[in-house]
């Protein structure tokens, strides 16, 4: 997410330092990092500066099967391996490039 919002979010391997690496899923399902949020329509999934004064998002996780679902379009998000960006797909609980990783950070202050 290394990009000025909006744009379309690409990925890249893991570098363990967090930075734009590391986003975050709130319990009112806003899913992003600093002040840009994870938005998506039909066609693409993008970054954009999150709502003024919102903390809510379309997103909730299954942990049943590590998706990350959009609640309005019942879609996973889902990277594109050929193009290396995210999308939204149909549900598939055996596709890889569906599941994700979901933990548990505090805040060191």
């Amino acid at each position: 997410m290394g990009k000025a919002a909006p744009a379309y979010i690409s990925t890249s391997t893991c570098h363990g330092a967090g930075n734009n690496q590391l986003f975050r899923l709130n319990e009112a399902g806003q899913l992003g990092v600093g002040e840009r949020c994870v938005e998506a329509d039909a066609d693409s999934v993008k970054q954009a500066i999150c709502r003024l004064g919102t903390v809510d998002g379309p997103w909730r996780f299954d942990d049943l099967h590590n998706h990350l679902i959009h609640r309005l379009h019942s879609y996973c998000l889902t990277l594109q391996p050929h193009t290396r960006t995210l999308g939204l797909a149909p549900c598939d609980p055996n596709n890889t490039y569906q599941q994700w990783t979901i933990s548990h950070k505090k805040p060191n202050w």
